[in-house]
């Protein structure tokens, strides 16, 4: 059983009016549970987690919905991704976990003008990531995403 203080947000801008710009800075450690082309639902682990956290939750939830693809991420700093960017000593901040996820989405071909994760989950400081995502997605598309509907 799973106590959670979290986000869950649907559909994230299934299109988007214009591109959004490559962020990343930092590509983050990631696993994906299914197909590619399946309908993709980024988790992120809370404080002092890892992508693993989450791997039981993400699989029930594929179990009963096939359509769906889990995709895991560790957060800068946490598991097996970086804790910053080369070079730099600039501090962590929600925004830049969030342009974080932003970017290895992109990079990993799940965002773009036609195509968009279906949700994103969060446990505790992961939900506020999520958050934080939403926020930087509304505020680059310059339009709030839309209901999930499919």
């Amino acid at each position: 059983f799973f106590f959670f203080t979290c986000a869950v947000l649907v559909n994230c801008g299934t299109q988007m009016k214009r591109s959004i710009p490559t962020l990343q800075r930092v590509i983050l450690r990631h696993e994906l549970l299914g197909s590619p082309d399946g309908k993709i639902v980024v988790f992120l682990h809370g404080l002092l987690g890892n992508k693993k956290n989450l791997r039981t939750l993400a699989k029930r939830i594929q179990k009963e919905h096939k359509h769906i693809s889990p995709l895991l991420l560790d957060l800068r700093g946490h598991g097996q991704s970086p804790s910053r960017e080369k070079g730099s000593s600039n501090a962590v901040t929600l925004n830049c976990c969030a342009r974080d996820v932003i970017g290895t989405v992109q990079e990993l071909g799940f965002r773009g003008e036609t195509k968009s994760p279906a949700g994103i989950i969060g446990h505790s400081f992961g939900g506020r990531v999520a958050l934080e995502y939403a926020k930087t997605l509304s505020f680059l598309q310059e339009e709030t995403p839309g209901s999930f509907n499919e």
